[in-house]
């Protein structure tokens, strides 16, 4: 499952509100099928004013 970039931009917003460590599990972003595009968290956090980039955790590795 992939998600659009709004709302990536609003998950990344609250969990920097609340404080909360977000971590994104993108081992599969390779890996996308119709017309789904894979927009990565690091993309959405360069675009955020003030973003807390210590609570923003990216998994990624290559896969089979």
């Amino acid at each position: 499952t992939t998600l659009d970039r709004e709302c990536l931009k609003s998950l990344v917003n609250f969990t920097n509100d609340k404080g909360i460590h977000l971590i994104a599990d993108e081992i599969y972003a390779a890996t996308t099928f119709g017309q789904s595009e894979f927009i990565s968290v690091a993309e959405v956090i360069e675009e955020i004013e003030d973003c807390n980039r210590d609570l923003i955790h990216i998994v990624y590795s290559l896969s089979k």
